[in-house]
């Protein structure tokens, strides 16, 4: 009589230590260096905000938040071709 779902027993299978596929480790290269490409870029836009002056990085942040440049011209008080400039 075949036996129930519940009254089966578990059978765990376990990982052995074969090599994986090249497939998959050719994936884990691709990947590997898409995020070191990533990690370069935030650092290089790290760097050159830094190099903006306190005024740039407002409009930049003002710009960030999705706001139009006649806003963040009305917002800091400046022309809207002077923030189209800082773009």
């Amino acid at each position: 009589m075949p036996r129930s779902k519940a009254e089966r027993p578990i059978t765990l299978t376990f990982r052995s230590n074969q090599p994986r596929s090249s497939a998959h480790s050719s994936w884990f290269r691709e990947e590997r260096s898409h995020r070191q490409r990533i990690i370069f870029k935030r650092a290089k836009y790290i760097s050159a905000i830094s190099k903006l002056s306190d005024r740039q990085r407002q409009i930049l942040n003002l710009l960030m938040e999705g706001k139009p440049n006649k806003i963040v011209a009305d917002i800091l008080g400046i022309g809207h071709r002077t923030v189209k400039s800082h773009r």
